[in-house]
């Protein structure tokens, strides 16, 4: 898990459209006019794009997102590989109508690019609340690079978005199967393994929402389109209540022979 927090806001020094929504030339002025000296405004209006480097058209405002290089382990850079953007509260990614700087309430003006400012990267989002900027989205970052910080950018403030922006070829690189256990059960790959629950219910996890099992009847059943039982890696977070015996996390095989099966689980001995 690589968590990060957002630098300072950045305005887009070539658009005009922050000065006419917000009448303000600076994102801290929020819904307040500001009048700054002739100078400055006249240094704002002509200041060119390549002042500020590359810019995402059409967009007002960005955020840096720097991931350090102690965060990508192994001595080696990762491919496309899916990053966590964990962002707890933000008053600059509330939306408009609770004074951020979001246009739409469900955050599809959020979205990211690559260190050139330009390149939109593939985002799903699995949480976001317009009241208090909380956003959750996992980014698929075309290189982590292990002996350097890696540098990508959060941009906002697009006037009119056209759909979600939050895909599933987010998990292109070899991912089968993912479930965030976030309000639903579905797989988050392209695959569409989705998960049908018995008796688990909702509660706080590690990142939004989990799941709670009473480990002697609840389960979550999915399809395995696209598992393979000679190859592969599973990964899961789980907390245990301390419960005595066995705990399956998660289990596979075939009825009634009871072949091909792989199994991950708790034993107290």
């Amino acid at each position: 898990m690589i968590s990060v927090k957002p630098e300072t806001i950045q305005t887009n020094p070539s658009s005009l459209q922050s000065l006419r929504s917000k009448g303000s030339l600076y994102p801290g002025f929020k819904g307040r006019f500001f009048k700054p000296l002739l100078l400055s405004l006249l240094f704002f209006l002509f200041l060119s794009p390549e002042a500020a480097g590359q810019w995402l058209d059409g967009y007002c405002y960005r955020k840096e997102i720097t991931i350090q290089e102690s965060q990508v382990p192994d001595g080696a850079d990762f491919t496309n590989f899916p990053v966590l953007i964990n962002i707890t509260s933000d008053t600059d990614l509330e939306d408009e109508d609770n004074g951020g700087y979001v246009n739409n309430s469900s955050g599809w003006d959020l979205v990211f690019t690559a260190s050139n400012g330009t390149l939109l990267l593939d985002h799903e989002v699995e949480h976001y609340d317009p009241t208090t900027g909380q956003y959750i989205a996992w980014v698929e970052v075309p290189t982590l690079d292990h002996d350097d910080n890696t540098v990508i950018y959060l941009y906002f403030g697009y006037d009119t978005p056209a759909s979600d922006p939050s895909t599933s070829n987010t998990w292109s690189n070899g991912f089968v199967s993912v479930y965030h256990l976030h309000d639903d059960y579905d797989d988050a790959t392209v695959t569409g393994n989705n998960g049908t629950p018995s008796g688990v219910s909702d509660i706080t996890g590690k990142i939004g929402d989990g799941e709670l099992f009473n480990a002697n009847s609840d389960y979550i059943t999915v399809s395995t389109s696209g598992w393979s039982t000679a190859s592969g890696t599973i990964e899961t977070w789980a907390l245990s209540n301390g419960n005595v015996g066995t705990d399956y996390i998660i289990g596979h095989t075939t009825i009634p022979a009871w072949n091909n099966r792989f199994q991950l689980y708790i034993d107290d001995a």
